[in-house]
């Protein structure tokens, strides 16, 4: 029998996670955006924050399915988020140049404090 450790799994997620924030902090894309002589690196650096989230949207899939679900839509993704699988579907580079994405609801919305 395969034991699963959901703990480790949710930490190497999370770690994604923050490190993708702080790669976005970094090259600041929203200030790349200011300047067409930027657009090269900022295209480079938006697929890399699309790539990342394609990759979390399947390491996520068996434990919070409909956030799954909902980013992979929202990624333009049109192969079915059923079938993929590690380590073939998590490789760099399965999102296609170009792809069109769309803005959804936030999939983890704040709690507010009260």
């Amino acid at each position: 029998m395969v034991a699963v450790q959901l703990q480790p799994a949710l930490v190497a997620v999370w770690d994604i996670v923050a490190r993708a924030n702080h790669y976005l902090v970094e090259k600041e894309p929203w200030k790349l955006a200011k300047d067409p002589a930027n657009r090269d690196e900022l295209a480079s650096v938006l697929y890399a924050a699309a790539e990342t989230l394609r990759v979390l949207a399947i390491a996520i899939a068996p434990i919070m399915p409909a956030a799954a679900t909902r980013l992979w839509q929202q990624l333009g993704m049109t192969e079915s988020l059923d079938d993929q699988r590690f380590p073939a579907s998590g490789a760099w580079g399965g999102l296609a140049p170009g792809t069109r994405t769309s803005k959804g609801a936030s999939l983890f919305p704040r709690l507010e404090a009260g």
